[in-house]
């Protein structure tokens, strides 16, 4: 799901196309184009730091191990098997 604030429609659907199948919400519980993924609540509050020579966003096909500082995935919080880190 999508969800988008009043008057932002347009990068709500730019982010849609990126994501088939999603569905766009227009509503007032969020102040910013959100897409959500599953159901428990668990929001992610930002990027991580990030290191010379990339960023810390999501890599899409491709992003593999190039640029990996070698470093692990943090394990999820208890309680929280399905968060995404």
């Amino acid at each position: 799901t999508i969800e988008y604030p009043n008057g932002a429609q347009a990068p709500a659907k730019a982010v849609a196309a990126a994501v088939p199948g999603a569905q766009l919400v227009q509503t007032s519980s969020v102040k910013r184009v959100t897409l959500v993924l599953g159901s428990n609540g668990v929001q992610a509050r930002g990027l991580g730091a990030t290191h010379a020579g990339g960023s810390a966003g999501a890599g899409g096909a491709g992003s593999g191990s190039s640029g990996s500082s070698g470093k692990k995935a943090a394990a999820p919080p208890p309680g929280q098997p399905d968060c995404i880190n």
